[in-house]
């Protein structure tokens, strides 16, 4: 059937469609990580995939909203903008998959302990990891200081405060390391509105949907924007992030195999690959659609051909 709706590309090579509640196990925020696969099936026999999972406490769409969404999308009745977590799994969906003969370098993610944070980065290194992201929010500066001294200069570094300090802070503990040292400081204060005196580098990534667009477009030192396409949409919400003329590293949101690879698809069609890619939170997932999982293992991403799923982790909810 032709899946059309003003809000997405006509697509009128999709000859039918089916769509799949999962659930997986987690090792992190929550036990478990649910969503929903739409798969398509194009009139020359190729197929599309695309992952649809609200991230809770971040998406504003529940799952259940997002899935009537897209039901009524699929239905050609859709009336209105699709939720973030829709639009990019319709669009990845409307697309023939088809992977990239490229490998796709990757952010490793860091935290715990000092103690922990270097174990991980032997590893990291080992691995072929050349950019590693650390998160300090759950550390006193001291420990923060422990974690990032020694890794200077054999990484490029991402250091994740996630809002936890306070501008101050976040100033004072930053000031002793050369702004050559760091690449970008994710989130650096939960006080929002002295951004614009911020004197370093940094990213913004949940702040994006609560700052409004004219006041970030005036932080003179912010030079990254952390992209989520799960949480922040497709292709159109992109082009309107574009226009602030930052740097763009797309992250994952915890999804399973498929959409983590569909993330490094969506980079590389829109021509956005100049940074490594943050997919390393699909590493807390205990297990995978995939009956191959995605290799990390050398610190870049090669994607699989075609998608070999687990079909006991797969429910069908309805087909057209």
């Amino acid at each position: 059937m032709a899946v059309h709706t003003p809000f997405l590309p006509r697509m009128d090579a999709v000859a039918s469609w089916r769509l799949y509640h999962y659930t997986l196990p987690l090792s992190t925020f929550s036990d478990k990580r649910e969503g929903l696969i739409l798969q398509t099936t194009f009139a020359d026999g190729a197929c599309g995939w695309g992952e649809i999972a609200p991230l809770p406490e971040r998406s504003k769409e529940t799952l259940d909203e997002a899935k009537e969404q897209l039901l009524q999308a699929l239905h050609g009745k859709l009336r209105s903008p699709p939720f973030p977590s829709v639009a990019f799994g319709l669009e990845c969906a409307l697309t023939p998959y088809k992977a990239p003969r490229v490998r796709f370098p990757l952010w490793a993610l860091l935290a715990g302990t000092p103690k922990a944070i270097h174990e991980k980065a032997i590893r990291a290194e080992l691995e072929g990891f050349r950019a590693i992201k650390i998160k300090v929010s759950n550390l006193s500066p001291s420990d923060a200081e422990q974690a990032i001294r020694p890794l200077i200069g054999k990484f490029q570094l991402r250091i994740d405060v996630n809002r936890a300090w306070s501008f101050d802070q976040a100033v004072e503990f930053f000031s002793q390391f050369p702004k050559s040292a760091i690449a970008c400081i994710e989130e650096p204060t939960h006080e929002l509105d002295r951004l614009h005196d911020f004197p370093f580098p940094f990213a913004l990534d949940e702040s994006l949907s609560e700052i409004p667009f004219s006041k970030i477009a005036a932080f003179p030192h912010l030079t990254t924007l952390i992209i989520k396409p799960t949480v922040t949409g497709g292709s159109y919400a992109l082009k309107i992030l574009e226009q602030l003329g930052k740097q763009i590293i797309f992250t994952g949101a915890f999804e399973s195999g498929i959409g983590t690879a569909q993330i490094a698809i969506f980079a590389h069609r829109l021509n956005l690959m100049e940074n490594p890619l943050g997919l390393d939170t699909y590493r807390f997932l205990k297990e995978d659609l995939l009956q191959s999982p995605l290799d990390f293992s050398q610190g870049t991403l090669q994607l699989p051909s075609q998608f070999n799923l687990n079909l006991q982790h797969l429910a069908e909810v309805a087909h057209g």
